[in-house]
């Protein structure tokens, strides 16, 4: 993890004027640095090693890169992987980096099985979750969580099991959708995005007294966590209050829900949820350990799959072109194999790659396009990457960053990469790697439900509205919302948005079917 608590010690204890003054300092620090980078050359680290990648030059000690990759990451990123073919080194706060995006050599990360490569620090999970502990307790608690948390949702969300969970959501998705009071009301579109899905996964997975009322103070840790993770606790106060409450909440249910007969289960919740909070139970951690850790794999469930449908709903609904053709495609399907929307509770999940090829290609795009920088890995040891014909050589406590946004506006891989082309995975011979969900043994495990909520979502939504764009002057058109460039301080695996947009509802034409 790269430990910016340095940096931000003097913003901890700066006030008003002070803390206005300092940041301007940086920023016109920042400006100055960049100039001066923009006409520098890298150089080799070792001038004799040809597969040692080459370092950005830098002329502020220990910090290195840090200021401009921690507050302009994806042009930090887009910048240097122009001038050095995707491959180089950084420094960041007295850490050594290599940022790689060649698909060859991000697969032979992701594959490595030599133990040569570790995650940094157990992925962080006790600082995510707050859990109180040493230091040297933090892989014992990482690896029950892979043992107990991880298998589980892998047995569950294969797809031959998907449909199991799948009906579920889609049946609580139906309920929320119909809910919608079709008025001259605005809606902010990512309030309706996240609390849709958040109130209609809690009730699908965790049972239907799940407290979902705690949505507002989810977010507000949803939002902070990287503060958290951080340790930047005069910044991450609102975050980790939210986090307590939350947690409060969700002991509870846990608690007052737990069937202790047959093996125990969880009242109303899946098997899969029954499954980890028994084997975290079982494990050697303490009862607050068990129930921060559920927090943990909950809000990972929720998070990454709001912000991705978020992005595919803000791409659709400020293209009438895109728009009018995934609507076309959703309710002629359904017209014709589900007239009776309630029924799609019984769809094959599996289905959806073949029955909605323009939709899946969009939603394909938008994981191209918004990528956030991918995982980060440690070297235990000297080593080296495999890139087609040639070595990269890592270092010993070198950390790896995967740069996604790079690998996905390669030239070399996409045809006009800066272009967001909506049908661009429905062209023959188009292909697409993606690593967004990770890969290899750390490979997110919900990555089948996910890419399942994400598409069903906007199903169910475009199949029983209209959804148009509400700008100051009127109905749209509007622009799409602005990419967050800090996404460097994210924990999410998609960019955020920097601006929302302001969404109306009108029943779909042809949608009387639907029993409201």
């Amino acid at each position: 993890m790269v430990d910016l608590s340095p940096v931000y010690s003097v913003l901890l204890h700066s006030q008003g004027d002070d803390l206005f003054i300092l940041f301007l300092s940086l920023s016109i620090l920042l400006a100055v640095f960049h100039a001066f980078q923009r006409h520098s050359h890298i150089v080799s680290l070792s001038a004799g090693k040809s597969t040692d990648p080459p370092m950005i030059a830098s002329w502020l000690p220990w910090v290195g890169n840090g200021l401009e990759y921690m507050f302009r990451p994806l042009t930090f990123f887009k910048t240097y992987s122009n001038q050095n073919n995707s491959l180089f080194k950084f420094k960041v706060f007295g850490q050594t980096f290599v940022a790689i995006s060649s698909p060859t050599a991000v697969s032979n990360l992701f594959r490595d099985r030599s133990g040569s490569f570790d995650t940094l620090n157990g992925q962080n999970i006790h600082l995510l979750t707050g859990i109180k502990t040493s230091e040297d307790r933090v892989p014992h608690i990482y690896s029950v969580l892979r043992q107990k948390g991880v298998p589980p949702v892998h047995r569950a969300m294969m797809p031959s099991r998907l449909p199991i969970i799948s009906s579920r959501l889609t049946e609580e998705l139906l309920k929320s959708l119909k809910k919608i009071n079709v008025t001259s009301r605005r809606f902010s579109l990512n309030d309706f995005v996240h609390r849709t899905l958040y109130n209609s996964a809690s009730i699908a997975l965790l049972g239907t007294d799940f407290p979902i009322h705690t949505f507002e103070n989810f977010m507000i840790f949803d939002e902070g966590a990287a503060l958290q993770v951080r340790q930047l606790g005069a910044f991450a106060k609102a975050a980790n209050a939210a986090r307590e409450s939350v947690l409060a909440c969700w002991t509870r249910y846990f608690v007052e829900h737990w069937v202790p007969e047959n093996g125990g289960h969880l009242a109303g919740a899946v098997n899969m949820i029954s499954e980890i909070y028994r084997g975290l139970q079982q494990a050697d951690l303490s009862h607050e350990e068990v129930h921060r850790l559920m927090f943990g794999i909950v809000w990972s469930i929720h998070g990454n799959v709001t912000e991705l449908t978020t992005w595919v709903m803000c791409h659709i609904i400020t293209d009438k072109e895109i728009y009018t053709r995934v609507c076309q495609e959703i309710r002629s399907f359904l017209h014709q194999h589900f007239p009776q929307i309630d029924s799609i509770t019984q769809m094959d999940p599996r289905l959806i790659d073949d029955a909605f090829p323009f939709l899946n290609s969009v939603v394909q795009e938008v994981m191209r396009t918004k990528a956030a920088l991918g995982p980060i890995r440690v070297a235990n040891r000297d080593t080296v990457i495999m890139d087609d014909d040639k070595e990269i050589l890592i270092r010993k406590g070198e950390m790896v960053a995967i740069n996604l946004p790079g690998m996905h506006h390669s030239p070399g891989l996409q045809e006009e990469p800066e272009v967001f082309k909506a049908d661009r995975f429905m062209e023959s011979g188009a292909t697409y790697r993606s690593y967004v969900f990770g890969g290899g043994k750390h490979i997110c495990a919900g990555r089948n439900y996910a890419n399942f909520a994400v598409r069903q979502f906007i199903i169910l939504t475009l199949a029983m509205y209209d959804v148009r764009v509400q700008s100051d002057s009127g109905t749209g058109p509007e622009s799409l919302p602005e990419q967050d460039g800090t996404m460097g301080l994210k924990l999410m695996l998609f960019s955020r948005r920097r601006n929302d947009l302001s969404i109306m509802f009108q029943s779909a034409a042809g949608s009387s079917s639907l029993a409201k």
